[in-house]
């Protein structure tokens, strides 16, 4: 069964994913940015992990800030797929479900929507246009979680399969890579004098969307001697974060550890007692997969998709992050089931109860009939 893919382009937590799709499918790859627009990873070290060859798609111009690539119908002539994954409601996705009725191409069309249910109901003017169309011209659509899925049915007019698969990576390969990093998490330990302590990590951007301020503030609360807020991250915010942590005189407490991506993030990740992602808006936040296969405790915006993989006071608690009081016993929650630091770091038992091996089989089923 042949399968082309259309992305924006390769981020890491796509990787286990895309791989998945050429282990079970002729599957071909093409990209319209060689890298994460608001985020750039090492493409070189991501390319590595890959079975698939990536295909680029440099040609075209943007409308709206959605680009418009050229080439698009000669790869489809050339390689007569039967499925094409393209990428959220975008024009690219708008042009290849209508050219399947001009040109009568006998391939289905499915698309990728990451929205949570948040973003999927406050969507722009242009993109709600789009959506309403494509929601009956597409064979599918994949979705995070079935929150979404219920959301979809109830307030769209749907003629098209609901599929859902969440922003998860294979937990063995992440795994095996947190175990190496615990090395380097030993020397973040003694660098930054972590032993005996315990730590709150957030990873991400320093943006607004992703609610820092109300974070630290929160913290400031429930402070303790023995408590370190980590952020790993850079952004516009950085400045103004760095500056409301001298106000509130957490300098000793707060921790700016700045972007990180490989071994150091995962050691970061090894050594940590509770996760946070406080944000006011995101699409899922991939990062709490990788927090709950490290073992952590995930204190997760109830705005963002990635809800879906908590579990309240098993695996984390989800909160309303507007309301400071549920964002503070959040907190105070996280820290009284973390276990303190010690010099002697081991691997943590995972704490994320779905297996990518199962969420992932069944798309793989449902994509072939």
């Amino acid at each position: 069964m042949k399968i082309l893919i259309f992305h924006p382009s390769l981020a890491p937590y796509r990787v286990d994913f895309f791989n998945t799709l050429n282990e079970n499918f002729d599957a071909k790859f093409y990209f319209f940015h060689d890298n994460v627009l608001d985020q750039k990873f090492n493409q070189n070290k991501l390319k590595q992990e890959l079975n698939f060859q990536c295909n680029y798609l440099n040609k075209g111009l943007s409308f709206f800030g959605r680009p418009i690539r050229f080439g698009i119908t000669k790869i489809i002539k050339t390689n007569k797929p039967d499925t094409i994954i393209c990428p959220e409601y975008g024009l690219i996705t708008l042009f290849i479900t209508l050219a399947s009725f001009f040109f009568r191409k006998k391939y289905k069309v499915f698309t990728i929507c990451d929205d949570s249910i948040a973003m999927s109901a406050n969507t722009k003017p242009l993109r709600k246009i789009c959506r309403s169309f494509l929601v009956k011209a597409l064979d599918g659509i994949i979705l995070t979680n079935q929150d979404i899925v219920n959301w979809y049915t109830l307030n769209l007019n749907i003629k098209c399969k609901l599929l859902t698969f969440p922003i998860i990576i294979n937990e063995h390969a992440f795994r095996n890579k947190l175990k190496n990093s615990l090395k380097t998490a030993k020397t973040i330990i003694n660098n930054f004098k972590l032993s005996d302590k315990k730590v709150i990590l957030f990873v991400g951007r320093l943006v607004k969307v992703k609610n820092l301020p109300t974070l630290i503030k929160s913290f400031s609360k429930v402070r303790k001697d023995n408590i370190m807020l980590v952020l790993v991250g850079s952004g516009d915010e950085q400045e103004t974060l760095k500056l409301l942590v001298s106000e509130l005189q957490l300098n000793q407490n707060v921790i700016f550890a700045g972007r990180q991506e490989g071994t150091t993030l995962l050691a970061w990740y090894a050594i940590t007692n509770v996760f946070i992602l406080p944000s006011i808006s995101e699409a899922f936040g991939a990062v709490v997969n990788e927090a709950l296969l490290s073992g952590s405790y995930v204190l997760c915006s109830e705005l963002a998709g990635a809800k879906c993989l908590i579990q309240n006071g098993i695996n984390g608690r989800v909160f309303n992050p507007y309301n400071h009081n549920a964002f503070k016993k959040a907190l105070e929650e996280g820290l009284e089931k973390a276990p303190i630091i010690t010099g002697n770091i081991s691997l943590k038992p995972s704490l994320m109860q779905l297996s990518y091996h199962d969420a992932v089989a069944l798309l793989i089923n449902q994509l072939k009939h």
